[in-house]
């Protein structure tokens, strides 16, 4: 790897790491709304699914974690400012997304079989991971102000990898409380979209990383080692996971401590060969598209969800073979990519304001 600066060699890393997540992320939305069930049990839809797994959500929030430890201006007010906002743009998501189109089709005479059985006030509720964002940086503000120590930000993580099991679907009977507490560990047997526990297990382990990352004199080095580390967890946990696979498994939304072991470890490994290999990527026209999304990724995650919420109307819900939902995942990239730059122009032409010329 040819040498590159230490803050130019991270964020390469963390932006081709995150372009992917964002590629995978797109590919297994459109799979799994879009594809028939036979399509999504084939090995073409395993394939998908695990993109879509591991390398997707995990790695967002782990960078998520990580990237706090280069902002410097990522107080603590700003981190509960951000929290708010991300949870006010999560329902905002919700409503634009679900509710809207499925009240519209409802009231057009669609059978509720045909949009899965969902209704406009379950797609307002749902839990996602602008949610999940959004607590996430409640809570790591409130971490970060406690201590500036990394490994007891590890060992909170195994905690919550651990007590979580324990506390999911715990409601207390008051409406106000459980609202909150669904988007902690979800709601009695139905399992929520990324709970912050044991989600949160990912960016504390990521604000770690780039905590010695950030005081590293050389952070490839950090990263081989971070990748050691990914190794050994992703071995441990994958033997644990074996004894009892419904426990540490999971649904993916509740994963026990083997699992998000397991996972950690892939992560670690992944944003390490990320790291090897982006100094040559990212300058390609592939790499630079990559970039982009990367560091785009919250408008850009609105904008696909919007596109496919109303595409359902048009296209109908699980009713794609392979070439529909492939033709399907090129459409959704293509279009948010393009509704994603137009979206930062018009903010960039916002922000500078109209031209004065100083009259002669």
């Amino acid at each position: 790897m040819p040498d590159v600066p230490a803050p130019a060699q991270r964020v390469q890393a963390f932006d081709l790491a995150r372009g992917l997540a964002v590629l995978f992320m797109v590919a297994v939305h459109v799979l799994q709304t879009f594809a028939t069930p036979e399509v999504y049990d084939s090995p073409f839809g395993w394939a998908i699914d695990f993109l879509g797994g591991p390398p997707a959500a995990p790695v967002f929030v782990f960078l998520m974690g990580a990237v706090l430890a280069f902002s410097r201006h990522a107080g603590t007010w700003q981190l509960v400012r951000r929290g708010v906002l991300l949870l006010a743009l999560a329902y905002a998501l919700n409503a634009l997304r679900g509710s809207l189109p499925v009240w519209i089709a409802l009231q057009a005479g669609v059978p509720a079989s045909d949009l899965g059985g969902t209704t406009p006030i379950r797609e307002l509720l749902i839990v996602d991971i602008l949610h999940f964002a959004g607590m996430a940086c409640l809570l790591l503000a409130i971490v970060r102000r406690l201590t500036q120590k990394p490994w007891v930000w590890i060992v909170l993580a195994a905690s919550i990898a651990t007590v979580s099991p324990w506390i999911w679907g715990t409601m207390s009977g008051w409406p106000p409380l459980d609202f909150v507490l669904t988007l902690l560990w979800g709601m009695g047997d139905e399992a929520v979209a990324f709970p912050v526990f044991s989600w949160l297990v990912f960016p504390l382990v990521g604000m770690a990383v780039g905590k010695w990352l950030d005081t590293s004199s050389d952070p490839g080095q950090t990263l081989r080692r971070a990748a050691w580390a990914g190794a050994g967890l992703l071995l441990v946990g994958g033997v644990l996971t074996v004894t009892d696979v419904s426990f540490h498994l999971g649904d993916y939304w509740r994963t026990g401590p083997g699992g998000l072991m397991a996972i950690a470890g892939f992560v670690l490994f992944w944003v390490w060969l990320c790291d090897l290999v982006a100094a040559y990527v990212l300058p390609t026209a592939v790499g630079r598209i990559l970039a982009f999304w990367s560091r785009h990724v919250t408008a850009f995650y609105f904008i696909h969800w919007v596109l496919i919420g109303w595409s359902v109307l048009l296209v109908g819900y699980e009713v794609l073979g392979i070439p529909g939902t492939l033709i399907g995942m090129l459409a959704i990239l293509a279009a948010s990519d393009l509704l994603t730059r137009i979206w930062i122009w018009l903010l960039t032409t916002g922000r500078k304001g109209p031209s004065h010329r100083t009259g002669k």
